[in-house]
This record gives C-alpha cells, structure tokens and sequence, in this order.
C-alpha cells in the first residue's frame, strides 16, 4: 500500500492539486494480490492496480466514516470475486462483487443508519 496524496482532478487526468487549493482529493494505491486483504486508509479514491486480472480480493472500508463521507474505487483489470466488508457494526446495501476498469463504483456513509449505499 502507497502513502495517502492529494490529488486533482482535471480533463488530463489526476495531477498535484495548485499551492494552496483546499479542493484537493486523496488517492489510496492498492496492488493487489489474489486472496489479498486491504484496509481503506480513509482516501476518497481507492485505484487497484494489479499486474493481470485477479479470482479475488477483500476490501475494508474505514474503521470511523463520517456521514456524507464518499468513496470511489476503480481498477486497472478485473477483479472477478470482490469482497467490500463495511467494517464493524456497518452494512453496506448494493455491495459491488466484482470491479473493473469499465465498473468502477463509489460509496456513501450515511452515519444515521451506520450504512454505505453504493452511489
């Protein structure tokens, strides 16, 4: 797993956000191997980048969401068994089960309900 970066993003890609921009995202590298397991770091957007398509990976999410709090996650190949654990105490409603680089997915915390719905 990468350190956590501030990133932007624009019509090139993802880039350092400008000196001073508070607009900035956070980015979380993960290269997965198969029957790997990783923890979300708190980042708005998660990238896997495996070397070749994946069986399966476990993704879990943040041990203290905040409500409204949104998550993006996309990969460079396909990850055909995805298993997203909403941690302790949470539910996720509409869990994705596979990813890949044309289905990537994002979540929402909603603190109310202890839930992450799948935006």
């Amino acid at each position: 797993m990468t350190a956590r970066k501030a990133v932007v993003v624009t019509p090139a890609g993802l880039a350092e956000p400008p000196a001073g921009d508070s607009l900035a995202y956070t980015l979380q590298g993960i290269t997965p191997v198969v029957g790997g397991s990783y923890q979300h770091d708190g980042s708005t957007i998660i990238v896997f980048e495996p070397v070749a398509a994946l069986g399966s990976t476990t993704l879990t999410l943040s041990a203290s969401p905040g409500d409204g709090q949104v998550i993006r996650v996309t990969s460079r190949y396909t990850i055909t068994t995805l298993t997203v654990s909403a941690g302790s105490g949470r539910s996720i409603v509409g869990a994705p089960t596979t990813i890949g680089p044309t289905a990537p997915f994002g979540l929402v915390y909603r603190a109310a309900s202890t839930t992450w719905f799948r935006i």
